[in-house]
């Protein structure tokens, strides 16, 4: 038997066993045993003194290689920023896509401070025309797939540093790569088809794309960057939008990932774009600056979700399917429930993200909450808003006629 890896053990139930018809007590409940050498004992005054030594050791060693891991860190940081500043006071050209990620949000940031507009505006035509050509060989899950992580990270930056000006600036090179795939009539063709081929370039292109922009939305709502999450969920190019039905890239490119079967040739445990986000954002440090763990990650994410599908809502003023889609009602509602009661409560937060009556949210929220509960069904997730306070909060606004409320919002 191993030693417990708290230095001794209590008994919740008393050790029995049976010896020539007879029973025998080893131990009972209440009773400590620890490990003296290789024998598992009671627990004496020394053993008890030894216990304690042994793990204020083991927290110690603990705390050195935790001070350790920060003072590499801080090291590691400030060389990246000292190669930083040498880039941005080099010429023009020299904060460039093939610097390591962290070493350029950093120049990206002294460029912002020094408001070097012409240097950042050269990064973000460079990634524009990086992108063309990646798509035009074909280099997508790879070449392109490395581009949209540099930036993601130069997104996932501007919104630590609340630079929207800035972060608008990507999501606009972001819809302009999103745009890059489609030939003409490609946007009617793949509109009206119940069936995209895998390999067509527009579907991979997109796929990619929203991936990253999931695993910047949960760093959005893990600082309450509100703006950066309305930003993140109202993109979609002109070219698509002229086909007046989809009204943002989210759901849009859910609906042609699910016809290209993007979903069945992920990897069998990624089986949601939040579980394939999560991914990109443990990968991408730069979209996890505060470096909570996986879980923490896929709420966030989930949370991100949750709130997209409020702002498209109040955007496109219809609660149509075509407008948003519920991803987190897979997962257990614990990970949105608090985020949309604090929706209902926080004023700040609720002037950015829906900006019509409490009425047209109480529809928002009931037909979010029941598409979730026919998703959340089928994987053990979502349940309903029922006896919570978004589910008062519902039946205290939902008006007589919910079609009509938003549209009068």
């Amino acid at each position: 038997m191993l030693p417990s890896a708290e230095g001794c053990s209590f008994f919740c139930a008393d050790g029995k066993y049976e010896k020539n018809g007879k029973e025998k007590v080893a131990f009972r409940q209440g009773e400590v045993f620890w490990r003296d050498g290789t024998r598992s004992v009671r627990l004496s005054q020394q053993g008890f003194e030894q216990v304690v030594e042994r793990r204020i050791a083991t927290e110690k060693e603990q705390w050195i290689q935790e001070q350790q891991e920060i003072r590499r860190r801080e090291r590691s940081e400030l060389e990246a920023a000292r190669s930083a500043r040498e880039l941005v006071d080099a010429p023009l050209g020299s904060v460039h896509l093939d610097l390591a990620p962290n070493e350029l949000r950093l120049a990206a940031l002294d460029l912002v401070r020094k408001n070097d507009t012409v240097a950042m505006r050269h990064l973000m035509n460079d990634a524009t025309h990086r992108a063309r050509a990646l798509i035009e060989r074909d280099d997508i899950d790879s070449g392109l797939a490395d581009l949209l992580d540099k930036l993601a990270c130069l997104a996932g930056t501007f919104v630590e540093y609340e630079q929207d000006a800035w972060l608008n600036r990507v999501l606009d090179v972001l819809v302009d790569i999103y745009a890059m795939p489609l030939r003409e009539g490609d946007v009617r063709r793949f509109g009206y088809s119940t069936t995209i081929g895998p390999s067509e370039p527009a579907s991979r292109v997109w796929f990619l794309i929203i991936e990253r922009v999931y695993g910047v939305g949960g760093l959005a709502v893990r600082r309450n960057r509100w703006n950066a999450v309305r930003s993140l969920t109202l993109q979609l190019p002109q070219s698509v939008a002229e086909l007046a039905y989809d009204t943002n890239w989210l759901r849009h490119t859910l609906t042609m990932a699910s016809r290209a079967q993007q979903f069945e040739h992920a990897e069998a445990n990624k089986t949601s774009v939040l579980t394939l986000a999560r991914g990109v954002a443990a990968r991408l440090e730069c979209l996890r600056p505060d470096e909570p763990n996986d879980e923490a990650l896929l709420t966030s994410i989930a949370q991100f979700d949750v709130l997209s599908n409020v702002v498209a809502i109040d955007d496109a003023g219809t609660v149509d399917g075509r407008v948003f889609y519920t991803n987190f009602a897979r997962f257990r509602q614990s990970r949105i429930q608090r985020i949309v009661e604090r929706l209902l409560t926080d004023a700040s937060m609720r002037g950015v993200l829906f900006h019509r009556g409490d009425a047209a949210l109480a529809v928002a929220l009931g037909e979010i909450g029941r598409r979730a509960h026919e998703e959340g069904f089928l994987y053990d997730g979502f349940e309903s808003w029922d006896n919570t306070p978004v589910g008062t909060f519902i039946s205290e606004h939902m008006p007589p006629d919910p079609r009509e409320a938003l549209a009068a919002d």
